[in-house]
């Protein structure tokens, strides 16, 4: 299987349209994928927010016959929470109930099963949530294709962004604070589909 970690991408389309259920495509697209080729295609939504069920994964995994499983676990405030946890153990900032609740229980049914896993666990550290579901692959002799989407993280660009005068709160009209611990873009669904063909 290929499991495609995300940071800050919003999953919200497919999560608003069958949160914690099975949604059924009829692929009219010529793409690369043998899945998407015409055929029935059975997306799995096991969450949509961080803190959401924990025993939705393993229903659809189990149970639903799917050939992705999606998972979203980003908000502004679970990105604000992530942030503080990276700034309190460099090694944090990724949602780990993905690993632990979704991903570890979980690995051997589906790689048999051929189930690729789309998820926004990343957080602010995608780097160390791909690290440790590597390392727990390798722990259960799973052989695993890891991608990584990155590119959202805005805080490079903050001065830019800033001295531009166009970021204001869309209710207030102000201008950015002073302080800014994180800044992150969604950049869509693109990059996700291009690391899933990859």
């Amino acid at each position: 299987p290929t499991i495609c970690m995300m940071a800050a991408y919003s999953l919200r389309t497919i999560s608003s349209i069958a949160k914690n259920g099975s949604v059924f495509l009829k692929c009219l697209s010529s793409a690369s994928h043998s899945v998407l080729q015409g055929g029935t295609v059975r997306i799995g939504c096991s969450s949509g927010f961080w803190g959401d069920t924990s025993v939705s994964a393993t229903q659809l995994v189990k149970y639903g016959n799917i050939d992705f499983l999606v998972a979203d676990y980003l908000s502004e405030i679970t990105m604000s929470l992530l942030t503080a946890a990276k700034r309190k153990n460099p090694d944090l900032g990724y949602t780990p109930d993905f690993i632990r609740h979704c991903m570890k229980p979980l690995l051997k049914d589906i790689k048999k099963q051929g189930v690729r896993v789309v998820a926004s666990a990343g957080g602010i550290n995608s780097e160390s949530c791909v690290k440790v579901l590597k390392e727990l692959a390798q722990s259960q002799g799973v052989e695993l294709s890891v991608a990584m989407v990155t590119g959202d993280d805005m805080m490079k660009s903050l001065d830019a962004v800033r001295d531009s005068g166009l970021a204001r709160d869309i209710e207030s009209g102000n201008m950015l604070p002073k302080s800014i611990l994180s800044m992150n873009a969604y950049l869509g669904g693109f990059p996700i589909a291009k690391a899933l063909d990859s």
